[in-house]
Order: C-alpha cells, then structure tokens, then sequence
C-alpha cells in the first residue's frame, strides 16, 4: 500500500549522541580551568605581599626627601625673617626644636615627615645639613643632604647701579662708559647703559630696563646707548650684547639691619665730630676718633678702645658699625673677614689690599677669574663712598655698597698729568646712583681716573659679615649634596 509522506509528519535525525569518552575529556577540561583561576588570586595576593615592604620603602624614600626640603624651606624662612638668625644652633636653639632633634612636618602626612638641621658657618659662608625622615620606627627612612646657602644680592656683580645717573636719578649729566674702562665680572643696572668708546665688558650684562631708554629714541640698541659719536662696546660674554634682567634692589633698610649683629656680636661706635677713622693691618685694626657703645648687646666684648689694637678673632663677628662717617687709612691690608658699616659715609683715603698671595687665579685660563677665598671685606655706607688720594693710582680690594647715594672719586674734575691712572676694584660695587670717577673727552679719559674692575668670584658663596641682612636678601641654595642616608649621617649626631 503506498503511504504518504506529509511534510512535518518525519524527519530524519542530524545530530549524534557524545560517546562516553569524549564527555570525560571536556570535564577534565572544565576541572582544569577552574582550577587554574582558583590559583590567580592566591599567586597575585602573594606577589602583592611580598612587594608590599618595597613599595612602603620607595614610598618613604621620596617622602624622606621631601621632608628635607621642608626643613630647607623652615630654615630659609627663619634667615628671612631674622637678620641674625645664624647665631643659632643646638647649644642655642632659640626654641627650634629642629636643632635638637625630629621636628614633624605636619600631624597629617602619610607616611609621618619630620626634619632635623644643623649649620656651620666658615668665613663668610653658610652651610646647612639637614635630615628628613619619612616612616615609623626601625623600618622609617633617613636622608641626609648637605647645602650652601647664599642671597640673592649686589655680591652677585663686579658692578650694581639702581640707576645709571641718567634723567631718572634726578642728575644733571649722563655719566658714561669709555674706552679705557674694562669690567671683568657681571654687571647689572635696573638702568639702560651710556657709553662713549669702546669699553669692554668681559662676563654677562644684564638691565632691567625695558629697552626703550630712560632719554627715549634707543632704536639702535637695546640697554644700553650711545651717546658720541659711534661707539663699539666688546661685550665679550654670549649673548655678545647685554640681556633683561628682573630688577633688584638695594637694602630697602638702609643700614639698620647691621644695628644688631654689632651690638650683639661686633663693635657699636659712636663717632666723634669728625668721625671714626680706622688704620687696617692685617688681622687687626685700629679705630679713634670715637667712643664704644657697650649699652646692648656684647657691650663692647673683645672691641678695644681708641687707639687700641683689635684682633678679628677676638671678635664673635668682625663688624663693626659706626654712628656717623667713617675713614680709612689707604696702605692697609685685611687678612680675614670684616664688616665696616656707616651711618653716613665712608672715605677711602688711598689702597686697602688683601694679601697678594691669597688672590688667585683659576687654573689653566690666562684670562680666567680670580677669587680670594680667605679674605672678605665690606664697606657699607648709608650716604657716598668716596677715593680721597688726588688721582694716585689706587687699588681698593672690598665688596662695596653706597645705599642711598654713590661711589664716586672727589676729584673726578682734577686733569691727568699724562696718561691718567688707573681705579682698580676687586671685589664689587653696589651704588644706588651711579658716581663719577673721571671724566672723558671722545671716549678717551682726560681728568680722575680710568676703570679696571675685576669681580672677586668667590663672593659667590662667601661674604664679609653681615654684609646682606638676611631680611633684605631672598636666600636659596648654591649647591647641595646627597650623604649616604642612615643614623650615622643624620644631621643631628646621635639622634
């Protein structure tokens, strides 16, 4: 019989059924897998444990560091804001527990900060070794850094003017460079430069003038002008022509800041009508014309009296500040580091020199700087430096600062017998108003004196006592140092 095959009714099968190996496979398969991602987190959970320690000790290390750069800037601050504060250290801690041991940066840093210092001074110089210690306990880590510490100020150049004697000092006549004038070291004004002739300037020269001149029309140059003729500057350090520089001023306290650390650690003077006149020789000095003020401070401590000798190291710091003007004797040398300050001003009559054996020059450069890294004078007056010896050739080894007024020579107007001699400075000069130590004719010198500066390199990072109070200078490291970090080079010796 035929049947009929509707559609639907039958079909035939396509699949086939798993035979019973093939099944035992895919569970071990399955059973394998799962095993494995049951071991992922116990392997990650593992590795993370036995990295942990590191990673907490990287941590710390950097947090270490920071610390230190917190007790930096602690101690910065204090040098801002007390003009004596280098006085102080672990037998005297004007209750800085940073000096005697672990100071916390803050109650909410993770890991715990602390920092700890010391400082030393040498000369002129300051150094400051500091700790930061990040962590708790055994397992907290120590680094140790070692910095030399240094304003920002007039020290920095050979040559400072506020300004350069030009319509904006309230002057009558420009007062220009010439030909016969050579600045060995960098030189700065918040001024433009004049010059007539061909000077040379051998290191950097910076202004922060804006480039249009304090006189206007300096389309040809920029900072400086020409003001005869056609002149030819060597401006002999790259960029080959002077460049901006922020301003910058001068003590903004006059000389008050150098009050203290005389009545406190120097020699206070009262002068007598005809000033305070000092004789330098060497490690001493002698001062008449005056009398010791022993109200405050050391009350006079190691200052002698007039006509006596005084000797630098008796001194707990070789400033000395007088009320009212000062005089030098010329002939004499200075072997060390002293300070003299004028509440008025300040008259050189003839060479102050330090020890020619303690002037050198850097190795292997015929034209390269000099420094004097054992010596350090400083002349400090509210009103006028002057040069008081008729035009004879003179060398005055100082760093000098004329705050309100000017460094300038009183014959600047007397004619030259001849060729005129020769001003040499080494050191630096600070003058608010640019003064006057000759005079030209067509970039040549007819009358006082021509110029030859020369920048002792080394007040870089040493200075004469309490020659920049810290509260008139932005302070910042030179130079520092990493020592090797744990408890044998902390700053604190035994803490």
């Amino acid at each position: 019989m035929l049947r009929i095959l509707r559609s639907g009714s039958c079909r035939p099968s396509t699949g086939r059924r798993p035979r019973a190996a093939e099944s035992g496979q895919a569970m071990l398969v399955v059973m394998a897998a799962l095993a494995l991602l049951a071991t992922v987190p116990l392997t990650v959970m593992a590795t993370t444990v036995d990295q942990l320690p590191l990673s907490t000790y990287n941590l710390d290390w950097n947090a270490a560091y920071q610390a230190a750069q917190a007790g930096l800037s602690d101690y910065i601050q204090h040098l801002d804001a007390n003009e004596t504060y280098v006085q102080y250290d672990r037998s005297n801690p004007d209750g800085n527990v940073a000096f005697t041991g672990w100071e916390a940066v803050s109650s909410t840093t993770a890991p715990p900060e602390y920092f700890e210092y010391s400082v030393s001074t040498s000369g002129g110089s300051l150094q400051l070794t500091v700790s930061g210690k990040a962590g708790a306990g055994t397992d907290s880590v120590v680094r140790t850094f070692t910095y030399a510490l240094a304003p920002t100020s007039t020290l920095d150049d050979i040559y400072w003017t506020a300004c350069e004697s030009s319509s904006n000092c309230g002057a009558t006549q420009e007062i220009v460079f010439d030909s016969n004038d050579v600045l060995n070291g960098p030189v700065f004004s918040d001024d433009d430069f004049f010059i007539c002739g061909d000077p040379t300037f051998t290191s950097t020269v910076q202004s922060a003038n804006d480039g249009d001149g304090p006189t206007g029309g300096m389309a040809a140059h920029d900072y400086w002008e020409n003001t005869c003729g056609t002149s030819n500057p060597d401006f002999e350090a790259p960029p080959n022509e002077p460049t901006y520089a922020p301003p910058e001023n001068i003590l903004s306290n006059g000389v008050g800041g150098d009050v203290a650390p005389a009545e406190d650690y120097g020699c206070y003077l009262t002068a007598g009508g005809n000033g305070v006149t000092f004789t330098l020789s060497g490690t001493t000095l002698q001062w008449t014309g005056g009398t010791l003020n022993t109200t405050n401070g050391n009350k006079g401590a190691g200052c002698g009296s007039s006509g006596t000798s005084v000797t630098f190291a008796d001194l707990q710091s070789a400033i000395f500040y007088v009320d009212g003007d000062v005089t030098i004797n010329g002939g004499g040398t200075v072997a060390g580091f002293l300070t003299l300050v004028s509440s008025g001003s300040i008259t050189l009559d003839g060479s102050v020199t330090y020890p020619s054996g303690d002037v050198t020059q850097s190795s292997g450069s015929p034209s390269g700087p000099y420094s004097d890294t054992k010596d350090a004078l400083g002349l400090i007056a509210l009103d006028y430096i002057y040069m008081n010896d008729d035009n004879a050739a003179i060398t005055i080894d100082a760093a000098m600062m004329a705050i309100s007024d000017s460094f300038e020579n009183v014959d600047y107007t007397k004619a030259c017998s001849g060729t005129c001699n020769v001003l040499t400075v080494f050191g630096s000069i600070a003058q608010n108003i640019r003064g006057p130590v000759g005079e030209e004719s067509s970039g040549t010198v007819t009358n006082g004196y021509a110029k030859s500066y020369w920048y002792d390199y080394s007040l870089e990072d040493l200075w004469p006592p309490f020659f920049i109070p810290p509260a008139s200078a932005t302070w910042s490291p030179t130079s520092y140092a990493e020592l090797q970090p744990g408890a044998a080079h902390e700053a604190i010796a035994g803490t």
